[in-house]
């Protein structure tokens, strides 16, 4: 899977492209493919994610925060240990 995620990161300049732009993309295709590995690999859907605060994040754990659904909220859930997004690069 962290392939996949090293696939979505890489941005080939366009014909005739400005360095300046290609670089812009590129950081936002990481940003991009680092948020989807969050995602994917804590379980949280986006909303969740979005609303983390660096409160939640504790050295052993990391708190979601639930949103609310049809049925009710979702509980608050501990995630332990946090996963770690260094990419090596």
């Amino acid at each position: 899977m962290d392939r996949m995620f090293m696939a979505m990161s890489n941005v080939e300049a366009g014909q005739n492209e400005d360095p300046g732009f290609t670089a812009w993309r590129r950081d936002r295709a990481i940003e991009a493919s680092e948020q989807a590995r969050f995602l994917a690999y804590s379980g949280m859907r986006l909303e969740e994610a979005n609303r983390m605060t660096w409160a939640d994040l504790r050295p052993d754990s990391l708190r979601v925060q639930g949103i609310a659904e049809v049925r009710g909220r979702r509980k608050l859930q501990t995630i332990s240990p946090p996963i770690s997004l260094d990419t090596g690069q």
